[in-house]
């Protein structure tokens, strides 16, 4: 039964997905700058597309060639993802609404001082790690951090603000170099007996030195914290809360959408991410005795559930995707980023169908299939526009085909030939007519029965 509802519930959203698509603002001059092969810049396009259907993704390695005559093109907004395109635009634009996403220490960067530049930050606060952390730190832990970035020693400072409120000291160490790292570490889990060590993203951590460190972490039993996910594994990091980086793309179209109703987007402060994802190595928590909590088991097995979707989507295994996206719906109905993949999975889905169907000659149910997929592939939208105007001389005899239905009392027939008719011409009055008239018969003979 569940598996069922959900199935319907997958698609009742296609279709409305296709409606909002269809019927969506104006947002063709809004573009996103992002890197097509960093998958976290795909996730968050993903996520921007999903309220902003018509907005133009643009490769940022293109982003100087595009932004050339920025402030002359009228566009209505630039998204950027990432420090590199964000800088780039501000260089270029002066005028024109820069939403940037996927930052970090903006305000460190001085972004807030341009009057046309607003934004989401990939930093998520030291409190909202603290706070599901409390439960694997006894009070009176010692956790050490070591950087070498400016930008790092702003992040960090905010734990000496809040340290105190879950009962743990911070040991924080500038160094100048690698080579300096490792007589600072050794002294902060020999003699400062240090119980976690938080790698904050800074340049000092290569992967070579990140696999010393997590070495040296394993080998003591100090946990080892990240934000990157990516590094949470059995011989890496034992946590890492990271944004969800498909809500910080819905977070990021919503603030645009404020910025356009706005007289300049320096009146919204920028934004810190609303939505994030837990990652656990349950064998390093299993390793050092201690015992993760059922609300964090809970977290992590959404984002792993959803992360592994999203890898097989990427690699167009459509059946595990949505199977994975389901799983994730039958744990966490309202989860948005689930409900999202479900509808692209299936519109990739019903594109590969009505190719079949087109390859078969059967044009008329295909169009229906292209409707449902347009909304999410570029190539079904192309389509279903030869698709129809290859149908248009047969929409005489699909109407006929449908009022014949009708008259022998087949209407669940009629319907489903007058949507076609829709489909070809959404405005064919006749076809609407008879649908609403065999909605009524219906409804009239399930009443009497």
């Amino acid at each position: 039964m569940i598996k069922g509802a959900l199935y319907l519930l997958f698609f009742i959203s296609l279709l409305f997905a296709n409606l909002c698509f269809l019927f969506s603002d104006n947002t063709n001059k809004i573009v996103i700058f992002y890197n097509p092969q960093i998958n976290i810049h795909t996730i968050i396009k993903d996520g921007i597309l999903s309220r902003l259907p018509n907005a133009q993704p643009v490769d940022s390695r293109e982003i100087n060639n595009t932004l050339s005559d920025c402030d002359s093109q009228k566009l209505r907004a630039i998204i950027t993802v990432g420090k590199s395109s964000t800088d780039t635009a501000i260089s270029f634009c002066k005028k024109t609404p820069i939403i940037f996403t996927l930052v970090s220490a903006p305000k460190f960067l001085g972004y807030q001082n341009y009057t046309n530049v607003t934004g989401v930050s990939q930093d998520i606060p030291m409190d909202t790690y603290l706070e599901n952390l409390q439960s694997l730190l006894a009070k009176g832990t010692k956790i050490g951090f070591a950087y070498q970035s400016d930008e790092s020693n702003y992040l960090t400072s905010e734990i000496e603000f809040i340290e105190s409120k879950y009962g743990i000291t911070s040991i924080r160490r500038k160094v100048s170099s690698l080579k300096e790292l490792g007589p600072v570490l050794e002294n902060m889990v020999l003699e400062r007996k240090i119980r976690a060590f938080w790698m904050v993203p800074d340049a000092l951590f290569n992967m070579a030195a990140f696999q010393k460190l997590a070495k040296l972490c394993y080998k003591h039993k100090i946990l080892l914290i990240t934000s990157f996910r990516p590094l949470v594994r059995d011989d890496g990091a034992a946590f890492a809360i990271a944004p969800s980086y498909f809500s910080l793309g819905v977070q990021t179209a919503a603030l645009v959408r404020n910025v356009m109703h706005s007289k300049q987007p320096s009146d919204f402060a920028i934004e810190l991410p609303e939505k994030t994802g837990i990652y656990v190595s349950e064998k390093i928590i299993h390793d050092f005795n201690l015992r993760l909590p059922d609300r964090l088991k809970f977290r992590q097995r959404i984002s792993v559930l959803i992360e592994e979707g999203q890898n097989a989507y990427k690699e167009q295994k459509y059946a595990t995707a949505r199977a994975l996206f389901l799983k994730a719906l039958q744990l966490d109905r309202t989860n948005t980023e689930a409900q999202h993949y479900s509808r692209m999975v299936g519109a990739q889905v019903a594109y590969q169908q009505a190719r079949q169907m087109l390859a078969s000659g059967n044009k008329a149910n295909a169009v229906l299939l292209l409707m449902s997929a347009a909304s999410f592939v570029p190539e079904a939208r192309d389509e279903l526009v030869r698709t129809r105007n290859s149908l248009r001389h047969n929409l005489p005899s699909l109407v006929q085909a449908g009022e014949n239905a009708y008259n022998n009392k087949k209407y669940k027939e009629c319907i489903q030939q007058m949507t076609i008719v829709l489909a070809v011409d959404p405005e064919h009055r006749v076809a609407q007519a008879y649908i609403q008239k065999s909605k009524s018969r219906m409804k009239a003979i399930k009443a009497i029965r």
